[in-house]
Order: C-alpha cells, then sequence, then structure tokens
C-alpha cells in the first residue's frame, strides 16, 4: 500500500490575516455589516470608457442587423419575382398586348355561339327520341347479349 501523505500545516502568512481583518466602519455609515475585501465598491455611475464601448457594441449589432434584415428582405424579393415571373409566362404572348374588354368581348361572342349549337343539336335530339325509327327497335330487341366465357384458371 502506498504512504499516506501527511498534510502540511500551512503557516498564516501576514497577507491573510490583513485580509481577514474587518474595515471600521464610519459612525454615520448606513450598512450595518462591513463589506467584503473582494468585491469592489464601483461608483453609481459608469465610466465614459465603459459608456463609448457600450454605444460601440450597440452600433455594431444595430449594423448586424440590418444587414441581416437587408439580405433576407432581398432574398425574398428575388423569389416573388421569380414567382411572378412564371405565372407571366404561362400566358401566351399572343394574349398579353389584348385589353380585357377585348378579351370578354371574344369569350362572350364564343358563349353565344356555343349556346345556338347546343339548342340546335338538343332540338334534332327532341325530335328523334321523341319517334324513333321502327327499325332501331327491333334491332335494340333483338339484341342478346354474347354468352359469358368460362374463366380461365391461373394454376391449371
Amino acid at each position: 500500500m502506498a504512504p499516506v501523505n501527511s498534510k502540511k500545516q500551512l503557516a498564516e502568512s501576514p497577507l491573510k490575516k490583513t485580509m481577514v481583518k474587518h474595515v471600521p466602519l464610519h459612525s454615520g455609515s448606513p450598512s450595518a455589516q462591513p463589506r467584503s475585501p473582494i468585491r469592489k465598491r464601483t461608483p453609481g455611475a459608469i465610466t465614459m470608457q465603459q459608456k463609448q464601448a457600450m454605444i460601440d457594441n450597440m452600433q455594431l449589432e444595430i449594423t448586424e442587423r440590418a444587414r441581416r434584415l437587408r439580405a433576407q428582405y432581398n432574398y425574398m424579393a428575388t423569389t416573388v419575382r421569380s414567382r411572378i415571373e412564371m405565372r407571366l409566362n404561362r400566358v401566351p404572348m399572343s394574349m398579353r398586348n389584348i385589353k380585357m374588354g377585348d378579351l370578354l368581348q371574344k369569350f362572350m361572342d364564343q358563349e353565344q355561339q356555343r349556346a345556338a349549337k347546343s339548342a340546335a343539336i338538343r332540338k334534332q335530339t327532341a325530335t328523334w327520341a321523341a319517334s324513333p325509327p321502327k327499325q332501331i327497335q327491333s334491332a335494340a330487341n333483338n339484341l342478346k347479349p354474347a354468352p359469358r366465357t368460362k374463366k380461365r384458371m391461373r394454376y391449371a
């Protein structure tokens, strides 16, 4: 087994003795407890150097945030621009220069022509459906469905 190292008693240095001593308080002091010698008491206000350093740091932070925001806005603008261009390219070149009123009139004319054609077709089918020829009726009665074939066995 290894020998046990004994701890040596450190002699108290005069420096430690002075640190432990309490500083006497002034008679008019509001605090009843003594202050710690480790903690430095700073004056109520910050120094001009500290104030200038804080201002410089804030200025740097503000400029960095502004740069990031500008980059983000620029990216968003380019994506919106590209999406708009893609939508615009869906419209044929021949229709891009036509005014909306002219385009509406063109499609209204086409709709009227379709309505007239469909009315004429409905009129023809209505007269034909009312009295179909007798040959078609007899042929419809004579038609019998073809007999079903046997189902093919898969593993026969």
